[in-house]
């Protein structure tokens, strides 16, 4: 998947407060079937940025009758795995979705139907960044047409005026150093 295809970038945050991320069902099975139906499955890309990592446990405990001459209370209570979680930081990036121009209502609906999903206030943020790239729109495509820009895998690589000259195109062996500054 080329870094060209998917000019547009949306993704959310979450605004208010720090929570556990359970990504079992509920991030991409929200986002995908609305953004597959309307675009189709190779229209759009989705990136979950946070990794379910932390590990939950449990300390399990008898309620019965004599349960306390069973057990011995919060003494080695570090408890079982019960399942996994990722830990989410107030601002921080939980879903992204790159698509192109014409799909970019249908990817931010998608964004806003996945946010029900998730405890607290999330913010639906569209991007001025060209795709899953650290460049602007603009630049992107003055350095394209420039040819400047190198795809590297999903995200793009700009060619600066490091390196040795027997691998620069012809007339492409110096570059002016406003240009790789801008």
């Amino acid at each position: 998947m080329s870094p060209f295809e998917f000019p547009s970038y949306k993704y959310y945050t979450s605004e208010t407060l720090k929570f556990h991320f359970d990504l079992s069902a509920a991030d991409s099975s929200s986002v995908s079937p609305w953004g597959g139906d309307l675009q189709g499955k190779d229209a759009f890309h989705l990136r979950v940025r946070v990794h379910p990592f932390h590990v939950l446990r449990i300390n399990k405990m008898l309620s019965c009758a004599g349960a306390d001459r069973l057990q011995t209370g919060m003494r080695g209570a570090f408890g079982k795995p019960q399942g996994t979680c990722a830990r989410v930081a107030i601002g921080q990036v939980l879903l992204s979705v790159r698509c192109k121009d014409a799909n970019s209502n249908n990817a931010q609906e998608a964004l806003r139907r996945a946010k029900f999903k998730f405890p607290g206030r999330q913010k639906i943020i569209v991007s001025r960044k060209w795709g899953f790239t650290k460049f602007n729109r603009n630049d992107y495509l003055k350095w394209k047409s420039e040819d400047r820009i190198s795809p590297d895998g999903v995200n793009a690589k700009l060619l600066g005026c490091h390196g040795p000259l027997a691998n620069r195109r012809p007339g492409k062996a110096f570059i002016n150093a406003a240009d790789v500054s801008a």
